[in-house]
């Protein structure tokens, strides 16, 4: 096992390409890796094409090294924030929201999901409204 020192980070790098992250709880950066990872196993399109597709969605250019250095796992390298909304748009996957919710503890809604709330909420209205309009005879 060896040690590197990028910047304040303390981070862990095995001989099996392991990263583990000093200033996270286990397993969360590594979760992230593998999400961004299968992300772009999954996606069906090549490095150059989802550097191309990333610097359209931002607005400046990024390069497949920049994707290689988030993939490795013997860099320290990290996806930027800025980059998620882009990267879920190129992949067609909301693989990585779901950690960084999960994270949080909380989910990613689906459409489907915010229709069956709003479904949820007008019933609910509806029968408050019946209670109260049976209130008044």
């Amino acid at each position: 096992m060896r040690t590197v020192f990028p910047g304040r980070t303390q981070v862990a790098i095995s001989d099996d390409g392991v990263v583990s992250d000093s200033t996270r709880y286990r397993g969360k950066s590594i979760a992230f890796l593998v999400a961004v990872k299968n992300d772009l196993d999954e996606c069906g399109v090549s490095r150059d094409q989802m550097a191309f597709a990333l610097s359209g969605e931002l607005g400046y250019p990024v390069t497949v090294a920049q994707i290689d250095a988030i993939v490795a796992p013997t860099k320290a390298n990290r996806m930027p924030a800025e980059w998620i909304p882009a990267w879920v748009k190129a992949t067609g996957s909301r693989r990585l929201l779901d950690v960084l919710c999960a994270d949080c503890g909380l989910t990613v809604a689906t459409s489907e999901d915010r229709e069956f709330a709003e479904f949820g909420r007008h019933q609910l209205a509806s029968q408050d409204l019946a209670l109260r309009l049976r209130g008044r005879l």
